[in-house]
């Protein structure tokens, strides 16, 4: 017997995590977005608000973020779209990523086998991910 999701009458099947990414530059490659930010057809901060919108779209079963740092996203995002504008944005700037919960990012908690709350400054592993800075 198909999934649940599957046996929608007289609708196309569509798995609920395909329809939770299909967003807009949901599959492009890193490069293809580097590039599209370079030639001003892509913004940052418009492709950080959707990939907000993406996670915020996945079933909470999931469990896929502990935790989602919405305003550095978007304050990273748009100091990315003011770097392309200047010329002076650096390799990854703007491209999406996540840090695993493992790793101390200011701001939010690191729960690797404890709840220690929030470290004052970002280490530079997690920095070099594109962290903030102290």
């Amino acid at each position: 017997m198909p999934p649940r999701w599957a046996r929608t009458a007289g609708a196309t099947p569509q798995h609920p995590l395909r329809e939770a990414l299909s967003l807009r530059g949901a599959h492009v490659s890193v490069l293809e977005l580097l590039d599209a930010y370079r030639r001003r057809e892509r913004s940052p901060v418009e492709v950080a608000d959707e990939t907000l919108e993406r996670i915020a779209r996945l079933p909470d079963r999931l469990r896929a973020f502990v935790t989602v740092t919405d305003d550095l996203a978007r304050d990273q995002a748009a100091a990315a779209e003011r770097a392309y504008g200047d010329g002076t944005a650096g390799p990854l700037a703007g491209v999406p990523i996540t840090i695993k919960d493992l790793l101390d990012v200011a701001g939010a908690s690191a729960r690797c086998c404890t709840n220690t709350g929030p470290p004052a400054a970002t280490p530079p592993s997690s920095r070099r991910c594109g962290g903030p800075g102290p």
